[in-house]
């Protein structure tokens, strides 16, 4: 890339980042600054933190660099901090494509008083508004497609979207009709798949690809066991995780969830990722008890966190962040 090209770059993500800015501090949001260094970087069974030794005049200690602000942020909300926002480096070790890096920028925010669906609604006006900052319209385009932020995003359930695009009801599929369901969209699955494996291949392969095609969409409530820090409302038939992810062009911009606030099925939880990322060979993560001490006090809140090189991507036509 030659350097006037990268001067560019720079120039846009400043404006965007700028655009951001303005429109959360607008809507009420204080933005915070949280630590990058922590004992725990958050226990997810398939992301990986990169680690460091810091020595200091007590001795030496492992730390981990953040792969989200998310325990830090919501202690503040906790302790009463009202709505924030954080815009920073995050890191996510052995990730790498056009839509990965091991460093990228983050938007997170926290919005006390909401759920999942009424963030839903805030964060499409944050993505129009700096859309129309940015671009003379606030259209995007990318290999051909062509998405219209100014039109009102669609919303679609994972149960009906794996409906619409599998021909498969995730209520009642188990892996063998996964599996099938995977053969007959020509996708390979690994032999003796289990049934996550396989909603993971359809999810990536047969129903990302459709999302956000011509106005940016909201894939929502998700299956219960994909609940990661999500509230989960029970039904007898299919129960759901109350988060979202806003799709477009294909292409996943940000990850949302009515935030859990319950201690005792958190901890439940992070001892289940680390569990599972034994089983993978992979080291578990120390819990954060200072995170789940305070998760009493949280109030009832909506939380989300958007790439933002992804979207700059999209607004200025990138080929890759």
């Amino acid at each position: 890339m030659a350097a006037s090209d990268d001067l560019i770059r720079i120039r846009q993500r400043a404006r965007l980042l700028g655009a951001l800015r303005a429109e959360l501090d607008a809507g009420g949001f204080l933005e915070v600054e949280t630590p990058a260094l922590v004992g725990s970087p958050g226990v997810d069974r398939h992301i990986d933190a990169p680690s460091a030794t810091v020595r200091s005049s007590t001795g030496s200690e492992r730390r981990y660099l953040i792969t989200s602000p998310e325990y830090h942020m919501k202690r503040l909300v906790a302790a009463g901090s009202g709505p924030i926002y954080q815009l920073g480096k995050v890191w996510r070790d052995g990730e790498a494509g056009e839509l990965h890096r091991p460093e990228f920028t983050l938007l997170e925010l926290y919005r006390p008083g909401s759920d999942h669906l009424a963030l839903m609604t805030e964060v499409e006006r944050l993505v129009r508004e700096a859309a129309r900052r940015l671009l003379p319209e606030p259209v995007v385009q990318r290999r051909g497609q062509i998405c219209d932020l100014e039109s009102g995003f669609a919303r679609i359930r994972v149960r009906d979207a794996f409906r619409r695009w599998a021909g498969v009801d995730l209520a009642r599929a188990g892996a063998e009709e996964l599996g099938a369901c995977a053969a007959g969209l020509g996708l390979a699955a690994p032999q003796r798949a289990d049934r996550e494996t396989l909603y993971h291949l359809l999810m990536g392969l047969a129903i990302e690809p459709q999302l956000g095609r011509l106005r940016g969409e909201f894939l929502y409530d998700y299956p219960a066991d994909q609940c990661a820090l999500a509230q989960v409302r029970p039904d007898p038939e299919f129960a759901v995780a109350e988060r979202f992810e806003l799709y477009v062009l294909g292409i996943e911009l940000c990850n949302g969830f009515h935030e859990l606030t319950d201690a005792v099925e958190q901890r439940r939880r992070i001892e289940a990722e680390n569990a599972a990322r034994v089983a993978l060979g992979k080291e578990p993560y120390p819990v954060d008890e200072d995170f789940l001490a305070a998760l009493p006090a949280l109030p009832a809140c909506a939380g989300m966190a958007l790439g933002v090189d992804r979207l700059a991507l999209l607004l200025f036509g990138w080929d890759t962040i």
